[in-house]
């Protein structure tokens, strides 16, 4: 967040207008919609442009003027990915873990290796958040690179994870718990199925 200076004479009335510019010349500066307030939050749109505050005089006080410039507007680094979620079996789905800082934004390639230490390559199609193992990762270990985009930049790669193996077999029910029900009584699992 950028904020005004201090005004001469300090109780002076003034309407605020920040101003952005590709270039920092003088006369390339346009004003920022909607930004007429005495601070300005810097957002995506604001990355590589210069920044500059023009105030007007109000009521008694009269004329304009500028500030000096700041700028250019840097981006943010994403600097970590936590570990990969989800089962590493056919027919689960992985979902990359949460960057950092929070709330970064990226576009997400997975990879994956016949070997944990091998070479990671690119799984054509596969970049969005999630990946949903199949029969050919059968065996292969993954990470997933996220790169900066926006007000972003950088490029992280998670921890591997796998080896994939075949489907998971899910338990679908448990049979009744056995035992009496009372005070030093042993109570028993019932049988699971499959």
């Amino acid at each position: 967040t950028l904020t005004a200076g201090a005004l001469t004479p300090a109780n002076a009335v003034v309407t605020y207008q920040w101003q952005s510019s590709d270039t920092g010349e003088i006369d390339s500066f346009t004003n920022i919609l909607g930004a007429t307030e005495s601070s300005y939050t810097l957002t995506s749109a604001d990355c590589y442009k210069y920044i500059r505050l023009k105030v007007k005089g109000s009521g008694r006080y009269t004329g304009e003027l500028v500030s000096n410039v700041k700028g250019p507007v840097l981006p943010l680094m994403i600097t970590g990915i936590d570990r990969t979620i989800g089962t590493t079996a056919v027919g689960e789905i992985l979902t990359a873990g949460s960057l950092s800082p929070a709330g970064a934004t990226a576009v997400y390639q997975w990879q994956r290796s016949a070997s944990f230490g091998g070479e990671y390559v690119d799984i054509p199609g596969a970049t969005g958040l999630f990946y949903t193992l199949m029969e050919q990762d059968l065996g292969y270990y993954f990470k997933v690179k996220a790169t900066g985009t926006g007000s972003y930049l950088g490029t992280v790669t998670s921890a591997y994870i796998g080896p994939v193996s075949a489907s998971v077999i899910p338990i679908t029910a448990i049979g009744s718990i056995s035992g009496e029900v009372k005070v030093g009584s042993n109570l028993a699992a019932g049988a699971l199925s499959p």
